[in-house]
């Protein structure tokens, strides 16, 4: 069965005929401006109802096609509402330096942001060029090399008693007394001591002979511990009291606090350039502290090289080690 073939039209059916004379204007530009977009009533009003929401959560989707003036018409709306609203504070985000992946919003006042903008461009371009300037400078220069010093002090300080007790106090120590007995190699060690320190600054006989009874304060202490933490322990103590106090520590000023301690005293008390370890104070402390190590109950610790066991003695005559070290 075939379809019949519909009937052609004739041409005064193609289009409408629109009389001019009836239109109320002559031409467009007699019309006034429309801010309303032509045919989109229903769009217009849900773009203000929209607007009109003062809740959190609500979201505002303009769907169509490409080029039909979906955002110029959402924003020409947003503009005129926003015109009617107090002006909002502006906010920032600055780096953190702390977290690096989480910056930092910061709420300024209207118009301030651009403004810090701007001061945030002119810091950088000023540090940019200030900064290797600074670093280049006399000044930071002088104060660059007065801290590595008081670091490198500060290493001296910390290191130096250990060195020491180690060459003093060490194998070499241990090794002979065990071999000809405490007091001699003890008295032998603390000339050495006091030797070691002559050709320090300010160094003279008080000093020397100081130096040489802190000697045997840590060879008795090294005897009667049986182990080198205790002298360690006495010697990194003593020279981080003198520079905590200012004073200088056999002649050097290590600047722990940075401030010196100077005496306007005769040299016996002072101790002069050679610092307190020069001076009758401190042969009166050694005097204590030796007082209170010989009085003080200090478990000795078993050595092998300060109580060798002979080998001809019975297991039953071994005696306990260090039981008669310094008797």
């Amino acid at each position: 069965m075939s379809l019949p073939r519909p009937e052609p039209l004739a041409p005064e059916l193609l289009y409408r005929v629109c009389d001019p004379a009836a239109l109320p204007f002559a031409t467009t530009a007699e019309l006034p401006d429309s801010q309303e977009p032509l045919g989109q009533d229903r769009a217009v009003e849900a773009i203000r109802f929209a607007i009109g929401m003062r809740h959190r959560g609500f979201n505002l989707f303009a769907l169509g096609p490409e080029g039909t003036g979906r955002r110029s018409l959402v924003m020409q709306y947003l503009t005129q509402a926003a015109a009617r609203q107090p002006v909002p504070d502006d906010w920032v985000y600055v780096n953190d330096f702390g977290e690096g992946h989480r910056p930092r919003a910061l709420r300024l006042p209207a118009g301030r942001a651009i403004r810090f903008k701007k001061d945030m461009e002119w810091l950088t371009q000023e540090l940019a060029a200030a900064l290797p300037a600074g670093f280049e400078a006399e000044e930071y220069r002088a104060k660059r090399q007065v801290l590595e010093q008081g670091f490198k002090e500060r290493q001296e300080q910390a290191f130096g008693a250990v060195g020491e007790e180690l060459m003093f106090r060490g194998y070499a120590f241990q090794l002979l007394a065990g071999a000809f007995g405490p007091w001699p190699v003890t008295c032998v060690f603390a000339v050495l001591f006091a030797l070691a320190h002559m050709g320090n600054l300010g160094s003279w006989w008080l000093g020397t002979v100081n130096t040489g009874l802190w000697g045997l304060l840590l060879g008795i202490s090294m005897w009667r511990s049986g182990a080198l933490w205790l002298p360690i322990g006495l010697h990194f103590g003593w020279n981080f009291v003198l520079p905590l106090a200012g004073a200088r520590l056999s002649g050097f000023t290590l600047g722990l606090t940075g401030y010196e301690l100077k005496w306007n005293a005769p040299i016996w008390l002072s101790g002069g350039e050679y610092g307190p370890e020069g001076s009758l104070l401190t042969t009166l402390a050694c005097a204590l502290l030796t007082l209170w190590l010989w009085r003080s109950g200090v478990v000795r610790q078993p050595s092998l090289l300060l109580d060798p066991r002979p080998a001809e003695e019975s297991e039953e005559d071994t005696p306990i080690p260090g039981e008669n070290a310094l008797r």
